[in-house]
């Protein structure tokens, strides 16, 4: 199925030098050593992905995880919220290499789109056992000091199935002047696309907020659906209320191929519509 793109607009809500195309030049993609997964597909994936990414004034990069962090607190608030203490290096110790961050930045160099990733390697172990121990959040040493959210997973067949490789995606933010743009569809693919190809992940996994679940967002991320009930508590009050939301390799790659073959040729047709459109407009 086609996930739909209602957020799609022109480019008047946007200016100029922003939305421009930019020229050649490096991409996060330029090192990138495709091991896993299919990797034609996978590579050719990603080239067209970071090619519609650029065609609206976007380059991508490859950060630490530590970066999700840093740009989130500078951001207001009422613009992008909290996001999961999984991903959060101020909370947890994430292993060397076991953790990323996609950031995008316009030609003036300010980042307007951000993802994060963190990979576990659970052997034997299901994320029901990590989530009830613990060591899903925190690792197998939390930061000292201070008190540590607490979390709960309950009545989730799933996270008793998911084992082995995975990622968990989240920390997705995008500029209110970007939103409009497909990004939010984009971002979390590229995301997931980048992990097998690069760490051999067996599922990608999420926690959605309940607002989120009913709404036409979910759709875009593209995961199937949700089950279970995640709790966070912090500072002894309930602060966040959520399901799990997953996807296998498999899975991963069918809803991956179904996106570029529907909604992300209908981004590329309303960005070279656009593009035409402002090379006919007349100057004042």
């Amino acid at each position: 199925m086609i996930t739909p793109l209602p957020e799609l607009v022109g480019a008047s809500e946007l200016s100029e030098e922003e939305l421009a195309p930019l020229p050649p030049g490096p991409s996060f993609l330029a090192d990138l050593t495709i091991d896993y997964g299919p990797s034609p597909f996978v590579g050719e994936f990603l080239l067209r992905a970071d090619a519609t990414v650029r065609s609206i004034g976007i380059s991508l990069e490859l950060a630490p995880l530590s970066e999700i962090a840093v740009h989130n607190a500078r951001v207001p608030a009422r613009d992008w919220g909290p996001f999961s203490p999984i991903l959060d290096t101020r909370v947890v110790k994430v292993p060397e290499g076991m953790g990323y961050c996609l950031l995008g930045r316009t030609r003036t160099k300010r980042v307007v789109v951000a993802q994060a990733g963190r990979i576990f390697d659970t052997a034997n172990r299901s994320l029901q056992d990590m989530a009830d121990d613990l060591s899903l959040y925190y690792g197998s040493e939390p930061f000292p000091g201070g008190e540590q959210p607490r979390f709960t997973l309950e009545d989730c067949p799933a996270a008793r199935a998911i084992r082995g490789r995975f990622l968990y995606s989240g920390a997705l933010w995008v500029h209110p002047e970007y939103r409009k743009l497909g990004l939010s569809a984009l971002l979390p693919r590229i995301s997931r696309v980048y992990a097998l190809g690069t760490r051999n992940t067996q599922y990608t996994v999420t926690f959605v907020s309940d607002s989120i679940k009913q709404s036409k967002l979910m759709a875009q991320y593209g995961y199937p659906g949700s089950e279970g009930v995640y709790k966070i508590f912090y500072g002894g009050r309930h602060t966040y209320t959520g399901s799990l939301s997953y996807l296998t390799t498999s899975q991963m790659l069918d809803e991956t191929r179904a996106f570029e073959s529907g909604a992300l040729a209908q981004i590329d047709r309303r960005i070279a519509d656009r593009s035409r459109e402002n090379q006919a407009a007349p100057v004042a």
